[in-house]
């Protein structure tokens, strides 16, 4: 996908065999509850790159899911997920990203009411100049429903090393 602008509508690729690259892809005020992407690849990597947005409506909105099978990747460059919020019920991330490897660069996590990104199933995580502000925006106990989040939030393997720079 090269170019693409969306408003209220969804983006859904699901592939059994292959790779997902989405290049300057832009949603924009996405509410009704739906997602912002929706990615999964159980045979392939997940690449989002060049200025890609994901931007929920700051009311009804959930946020971007990628995740790969096997030994996929997600790597995700120049690309920001913000205004994800759903107002009186369970918290949303503004992305929810699971595959063993994935490497995030200029990436930017803003206004999300649950965490700004979480990581899930990662046995490596590499992160370049990633900036996550005012996430975690509902509020709840920690682990229920409106809980407060956290800018970057990773759960991996205990020996799963983390890679920070910038």
């Amino acid at each position: 996908f090269n170019g693409v602008s969306s408003s209220n509508t969804a983006l859904t690729v699901c592939t059994t065999s292959g790779s997902i690259t989405l290049n300057n892809v832009d949603v924009n005020q996405q509410g009704n509850a739906n997602t912002t992407a929706n990615l999964n690849s159980t045979s392939g990597n997940i690449v989002v790159q060049n200025g890609s947005t994901f931007d929920g409506n700051g009311s009804n909105s959930s946020g971007f899911i990628a995740s790969t099978g096997g030994s996929g990747s997600i790597t995700i460059s120049d690309t920001t997920f913000t205004d994800i919020v759903r107002l009186g019920q369970v918290t949303n991330d503004g992305a929810t990203l699971s595959a063993p490897t994935v490497t995030l660069t200029n990436v930017t996590a803003n206004n999300n009411d649950g965490n700004g990104i979480r990581v899930n199933n990662a046995t490596t995580v590499t992160l370049n100049n990633v900036i996550a502000n005012n996430n975690g925006t509902a509020g709840g106990a920690p682990g229920l429903p409106g809980n407060v989040g956290s800018g970057v939030f990773i759960s991996g393997t205990l020996s799963s090393p983390l890679i920070i720079n910038g």
